[in-house]
C-alpha cells in the first residue's frame, strides 16, 4: 500500500497551488507519480510533484528511487532537481546499486560529473561487488577513473584506514613512480597525481599529499598511504617478500661460516628473531580490501596456517576498529553542505 509522503495541514501557497495543478491534470501527488513523471521526462510534472512536498525516497518494484531513474534514463536536469528537492545521493536499489553506478554503466560523461558536483560518495560499489574505481578500471572506462580519483576515492579509503586503525591524524599520500619529480611516471599516474594535488588544493582532501614516491619510501617514516595500480602494487609486495627471504638466507649463510660469527649470532638471537617476525609475510596474513560492503582480507597464494590465522586476526582488528563505518564517515563529511 502507497503512503503519500504530504502534509495537508499548513501547506504554503506553493503547495496548494502545486496541488491544485495535479488534480487538474489528474495526477496523483505520491512517490510512484514522481517515478512515472520522471522516467518520461515530463519536467512541469516533477516540479508540480516537488512543490508539492511528494517524498523523494519512494521505492519502485526494483528498489529504485527517482533519482535511479533520472540517472538511468539520462535527465540531468531531473536530476538536479531532485537533488535540490533533497534526494539522497547514496540510495541504493534492491541490487544495492546507486545512482553514480548507474551513470557509470551508461558511460555518460555529464551525468558522472553532475553527480560527483552535487557531493555523491564515490566509495560505492558496482552490482559486481568492486569499488567503482575497480570496475571502472576493469571496464576501460579511463575518462571515468580519473574522474572518481579527482574526487579522492582510493586515497580517502586509504587514508580513512590510516587514520581509523593506525591512528595517524594525517595520514602522509604518496603515489608510487619511478622517481619523486613530479613529470614521473606513467600518463596514469601522472594524471592522478594532478587530480589529487587539485583535490589536496581544494581543502578537502583529509591527508597530506607528498607526491611521488618510490620503493625507499616504503620503509621510512614520510608515507603512511601509496598509491598504485593493482599490478604495480602486487610486483611490489613480492618483490619486497622476496628479498627479505633472500636477505634472511644470506645472512643465515654469512653467520654461520665460522666459530666466531656462530658465537656472535647466538648472542643477538634475539634481534634477529625479533627482525625475522617483522619481516614475514606470516606475521600480517593478509591486507584488507577497502571498498566493498563488508570486511575482506586478502591472503597470499601461498599462506601458510599461521598466516591464515594472523589474516582472521586482521579480519577481527578490522571489525573491532569499525574500518568500514569510519570509511562512510570521513566521505559522508567531504559531502558538500547544503
Amino acid at each position: 500500500m502507497l503512503v503519500a509522503a504530504l502534509t495537508f495541514v499548513g501547506c504554503d501557497g506553493g503547495k496548494r497551488q502545486a496541488l491544485r495543478e495535479l488534480r487538474e491534470r489528474g495526477t496523483p501527488a505520491n512517490g510512484l507519480s514522481l517515478h512515472a513523471a520522471v522516467g518520461r521526462n515530463d519536467v512541469e510534472e516533477v516540479r508540480l510533484l516537488l512543490e508539492a512536498g511528494v517524498f523523494t525516497g519512494q521505492r519502485n518494484e526494483a528498489g529504485e528511487q527517482p533519482l535511479h531513474v533520472a540517472v538511468r534514463c539520462g535527465w540531468p536536469h531531473q536530476i538536479r532537481m531532485l537533488v535540490d528537492a533533497g534526494a539522497d545521493l547514496d540510495a541504493r536499489t534492491t541490487a544495492d546499486v546507486s545512482p553514480l553506478a548507474y551513470a557509470l554503466a551508461r558511460g555518460d560523461e555529464p551525468l558522472v560529473e553532475t553527480l560527483l558536483a552535487a557531493g555523491v560518495p564515490v566509495a560505492g560499489k558496482s552490482p559486481d561487488g568492486e569499488t567503482l574505481v575497480a570496475w571502472a578500471i576493469r571496464e576501460g572506462r579511463t575518462d571515468q577513473v580519473r574522474r572518481l580519483l579527482a574526487a579522492g576515492a582510493d586515497a580517502i579509503m586509504g587514508a580513512a584506514f590510516a587514520t581509523g586503525v593506525m591512528g595517524v591524524e594525517k595520514p602522509r599520500v604518496g603515489i608510487m613512480s619511478n622517481g619523486e619529480e613530479d613529470d614521473k611516471g606513467t600518463a596514469f599516474t601522472k594524471e592522478t597525481f594532478a587530480l589529487i594535488r587539485e583535490f589536496v588544493a581544494s581543502g578537502r582532501a583529509p591527508f597530506e599529499f607528498v607526491g611521488n614516491v618510490e620503493g625507499h619510501d616504503l620503509f621510512e617514516e614520510r608515507l603512511d598511504v601509496c598509491l598504485c595500480d593493482g599490478f604495480t602494487g602486487n610486483v611490489v609486495l613480492k618483490a619486497c617478500e622476496a628479498t627479505a627471504k633472500a636477505m634472511s638466507k644470506w645472512l643465515k649463510s654469512s653467520l654461520t661460516a665460522s666459530p666466531v660469527r656462530k658465537l656472535g649470532a647466538a648472542i643477538a638471537r634475539g634481534a634477529f628473531a625479533e627482525l625475522k617476525h617483522r619481516a614475514s609475510a606470516e606475521s600480517y596474513g593478509g591486507s584488507p580490501l577497502l571498498g566493498v560492503n563488508g570486511v575482506v582480507i586478502i591472503a597470499h597464494g601461498g599462506s601458510t596456517a599461521l598466516a591464515i590465522r594472523n589474516a582472521i586476526r586482521v579480519a577481527a582488528e578490522s571489525v573491532n576498529h569499525r574500518v568500514n563505518p569510519h570509511i562512510e564517515q570521513t566521505l559522508a563529511s567531504l559531502r558538500p553542505s547544503g
